[in-house]
């Protein structure tokens, strides 16, 4: 299909959006966006009361947001961040590259 293909693509040139946007209530950060296709991909980190990280990434497609909360924790917020990242685009590549 050329819109699965065109996806797939794009997963291979991501435009990446600089976000910085801290929630003080839940104490999440959400440090980079970028789109994949049609796609807004959000990683975002959060502190665990152990002094761990947390990882969660919202796919959204439009007014649909689909987040999922990782399982890992990491040492660092950065950690959290890469592995949020790449679940995101494993996810998107898995959805619409299989063939």
């Amino acid at each position: 299909m050329p819109q699965r293909s065109a996806l797939c693509a794009a997963t291979q040139n991501l435009t990446t959006r600089s976000h910085r946007t801290v929630r003080n209530n839940m104490n999440t950060t959400l440090e980079k966006a970028f789109s994949v296709g049609k796609y807004l991909v959000s990683p975002l980190t959060r502190p665990t009361e152990s002094g761990l990280y947390t990882a969660s990434v919202s796919i959204r497609n439009g007014m649909h947001d689909r987040v999922f909360r990782l399982v890992p924790e990491f040492n660092t917020r950065e950690s959290a961040l890469r592995y949020a990242e790449a679940e995101g685009r494993n996810w998107l590549q898995q959805r619409h590259c299989a063939a």
